[in-house]
């Protein structure tokens, strides 16, 4: 997930995301298809169906992060374009830090907390594990009723990756294309030529040795390969194998180009990656404190042009103190199909099951996607006070003396990619990777598949557990894999884990017989 320059810098993505209590009935018809169409440019909004109650409603809004300064206020803006496009609804940021994030969301879900919406990060934890705990409401219903513009923009594959059984929980963000960050790596090419190291690497072993030529020379504590720990696969560093392509989920299930569902664990693929992480571990290219290190901190790092895995979205921040700061993104073996694995987007937004008014998310994701200055009073404040409109799809923010502005909220959250711009001074570079969506690209046999635990619930909970907590050290390098991956396995056994594979196996193999994949 990238981000936009907030007040309190870069967000981060891999972090966890929230679960809810008690499922509605209500929404109950099939995923929408879709036809192709863009949104609406003009200043004046699409007509948006309205709810048959006359009442104010509330659209509460749950995210992660730190409140800007001047949330209040845009949200009272927000609230007031709503009502003057006919639509009787009052809009509320809900800010949580993203070190309570567990806490809070979890307080939320065992009191029966009233709100509409919720930030979902769906590499983190998936819709469909809300949806197996009861907090999230289906919505197809309400699409039907509520959502003509966004059947329209979002295409009928990025509504199957967040359905769940035929069902939608979530509406889909689907702001950009991940098939290129997820399939290449991004490094600083600056420092690859200063020394004299190739940027076209055969593998990841040479890719980690010309980072530690880096880090021998630079003499900079801080510059290193930061990975934040997460269930998400480092696919960009597996394209060598001779399997490539194939899927990962929840770092549990391995699925074959072919269709073929073993235990990720138990895999080569996975005995690679964990090689690749302890060869970096060793070169001293990882932080020894990788798996508690602050995912804030990583982030700040990655702002600062401190991560060796550099993030373009990062690059116009980084050129304030670093203007000769250059990024290279280059896929091992090229010649193979690009892939964002079962993850064609990242992030969703589910519509809470304790919402006494759950139609009033889908209500208002239709209006916001129905009208460019709806999306850009959501993502930027109030134009004129909080940011400029610098045309061909950019934006200027308007900061303090100290360079920060008093409102952003970033694209990942909600935006859509027909809506969002990029700062002014952006570099060319980024364009691409922000704007287009990649075609080409291979489509995983596991989108539209949403593996259901319920069945298993108590073995698949005890997995996820048992992963943070014995294979994690191993998969980041911190313990070698011949040291301490028998034990872990014979953990993960323990917890059920034949078990759960088997059901995902059973559930994958009748969806694809179910449509003929």
């Amino acid at each position: 997930m990238k981000l936009k320059k907030t007040a309190a810098l870069f967000l981060a993505l891999a972090l966890t995301a929230a679960a809810f209590a008690g499922c509605s009935g209500a929404g109950e018809s099939q995923a929408p298809g879709n036809s192709s169409s863009t949104p609406a440019s003009s200043t004046e909004s699409q007509p948006v169906s309205e709810p048959v109650n006359d009442e104010e409603m509330l659209c509460r809004y749950v995210v992660p992060g730190t409140e800007p300064d001047d949330s209040a206020e845009v949200d009272a803006a927000i609230t007031e374009k709503l009502k003057a496009d006919g639509i009787n609804m009052k809009f509320e940021h809900i800010y949580i830090p993203w070190d309570a994030w567990d806490q809070k969301v979890n307080l939320k879900m065992t009191t029966g907390d009233e709100f509409e919406l919720i930030h979902i990060m769906e590499d983190v934890a998936s819709t469909s594990s809300y949806v197996a705990k009861g907090g999230l409401a289906p919505i197809n219903d309400y699409l039907d009723q509520y959502g003509d513009t966004l059947k329209k923009i979002i295409p009928e594959n990025i509504w199957q990756a967040v359905a769940v059984n035929g069902k939608n929980y979530s509406v889909p963000v689907y702001y950009r294309d991940f098939a290129a960050s997820s399939s290449k790596v991004s490094f600083p090419k600056h420092l690859f030529e200063k020394y004299n190291l190739s940027t076209e690497p055969k593998d990841s072993y040479e890719l980690i040795d010309s980072f530690a030529t880096i880090l021998e020379n630079e003499n900079d504590p801080d510059l290193r390969l930061w990975e934040k720990v997460n269930n998400s696969t480092s696919y960009m560093h597996l394209r060598h194998l001779d399997s490539w392509p194939f899927t990962v989920v929840d770092n549990l299930f391995y699925v074959s180009n072919e269709g073929d569902v073993r235990p990720w664990l138990e895999t080569e693929e996975f005995q690679e990656e964990c090689k690749i992480f302890r060869y970096a571990y060793e070169k001293g290219v990882i932080h020894p404190d990788i798996l508690t290190y602050p995912h804030e901190k990583i982030s700040q790092f990655t702002e600062n042009g401190k991560n060796l895995v550099a993030d373009l979205y990062a690059l116009e921040s980084i050129r304030k103190t670093q203007p000769d700061y250059e990024i290279e993104m280059y896929a091992i073996e090229p010649e193979k199909p690009l892939s964002a694995g079962d993850y064609p987007i990242m992030n969703a937004n589910g519509i809470s099951s304790t919402s006494p008014n759950p139609e009033a998310g889908v209500i208002f994701f239709n209006w916001l996607y129905s009208d460019q200055a709806n999306s850009d009073l959501l993502n930027f404040g109030i134009e004129g006070k909080h940011w400029k409109d610098a045309g061909d799809r950019r934006y200027e923010a308007i900061t303090d003396e100290d360079g920060l502005s008093a409102y952003t909220f970033g694209d990942w959250e909600m935006g859509h990619k027909d809506l969002v711009r990029l700062p002014i001074g952006s570099p060319a570079e980024l364009a691409p990777l922000a704007l287009e969506m990649n075609a080409d690209a291979w489509v995983s046999n596991v989108v539209g598949f949403k593996f259901d635990p319920d069945s298993v619930s108590a073995e698949y909970a005890a997995c996820i557990a048992e992963i943070q907590s014995s294979v994690y050290p191993i998969r980041y390098g911190v313990v070698p894999y011949e040291d301490g991956y028998e034990k872990a396995l014979e953990a993960m056994k323990v917890a059920g884990y034949d078990k759960v594979v088997e059901e995902y196996r059973t559930q994958f193999e009748a969806w694809r017989k179910q449509n003929n994949k």
